[in-house]
C-alpha cells in the first residue's frame, strides 16, 4: 500500500469514528427526561460491591462483596444489552427476551423483550444535575432480575452529554423458591464504570451456553419468575 492510499484508508477511519461520536453527544436533558442507557450504544467496564440486608435487622454477615468484575454493554441498533455482574449473575437481553444467569442455571423470560425493558425502565427519570458533568436519575422499575410485583430501585449516574453509565446503584428483593416463607431479605448493590467506550464488540453479547437449553425450559413452564417469589 502506498503512502497516499494509506492516508486516505486512516482518513476513512478517523471520519467514521468522528461522525459515530459525533451522533452520540447532545444538550442535557431537562429534569424529568427518562433515562436513554439502554438506547445508545456503549461498553463500560468496573467494579461492584454487593450485600444483602435482612429487614430491620441490618447487613447479614458474610453477604458483602466488593469490588467484584462489572460491565455494561448496549447495542440498540441490534436490540440487546448484556449486564454483567460476576460469573454467577448476568443478565442477556435480546429482541425475544432475556435470559437471567442466577445461583448457577439460566432461565429464560419471553416477556422481557429489549423492547419492553426499554419502556419499563422510562419510569426512571433525571432528578438532577451533578456540577454540570453528569445527570442522577432515579426511580422505581421492573425488569428482568425481578418480578412483578416487586420492584427495583434503581439511582444512575449517567454522563450528561452522551447518556452513558457511570454509576448504578440498586436495592431489589432476593429472588427466593416459590412458596419461601422468608422474603424479608434486600440485595443491595453499587456498581462503578470508570472505563467506557462507544464501539462494544460482538462479542460481547454471545449468550453464555450456560443458557442454551433455557429457552426449551421456559416453554415447559420453568420460567425465571414462575421459579422464584420475590
Amino acid at each position: 500500500m502506498n503512502s497516499k492510499v494509506l492516508i486516505l484508508a486512516v482518513l476513512a477511519v478517523v471520519a467514521t469514528v468522528s461522525c459515530e461520536v459525533a451522533t452520540i453527544f447532545h444538550p442535557p436533558p431537562p429534569i424529568g427526561s427518562p433515562i436513554r442507557i439502554f438506547e445508545t450504544k456503549q461498553y463500560v467496564s468496573g467494579t461492584a460491591n454487593i450485600s444483602q440486608v435482612r429487614d430491620g435487622v441490618g447487613i447479614i454477615p458474610g453477604s458483602v462483596k466488593q469490588n467484584m468484575p462489572a460491565s455494561f454493554a448496549v447495542d440498540p441498533a441490534n436490540k440487546r444489552y448484556v449486564f454483567y455482574l460476576s460469573t454467577t449473575n448476568t443478565q442477556y437481553t435480546y429482541a425475544n427476551g432475556s435470559y437471567q444467569i442466577f445461583t448457577g442455571r439460566c432461565w429464560f423470560d419471553p416477556s422481557a423483550t429489549y423492547d419492553a425493558e426499554v419502556a419499563r425502565h422510562r419510569s426512571v427519570t433525571k432528578i438532577q444535575s451533578v456540577l454540570g458533568i453528569a445527570d442522577m436519575y432515579s426511580g422505581l422499575t421492573v425488569d428482568a432480575a425481578v418480578c412483578e410485583p416487586s420492584r427495583i430501585s434503581f439511582t444512575a449516574v449517567v454522563g450528561p452529554f452522551d447518556d452513558t453509565l457511570k454509576q448504578l446503584v440498586f436495592a431489589q428483593k432476593v429472588p427466593r423458591a416459590a412458596g419461601t416463607v422468608d422474603r424479608n431479605i434486600t440485595v443491595l448493590g453499587t456498581l462503578n464504570y470508570p472505563t467506557f467506550s462507544y464501539r462494544p464488540s460482538a462479542d460481547l453479547f454471545q449468550l453464555d451456553p450456560l443458557c442454551y437449553n433455557a429457552g426449551a425450559a421456559a416453554a415447559a413452564g420453568f420460567s425465571y419468575c414462575d421459579t422464584f417469589d420475590f
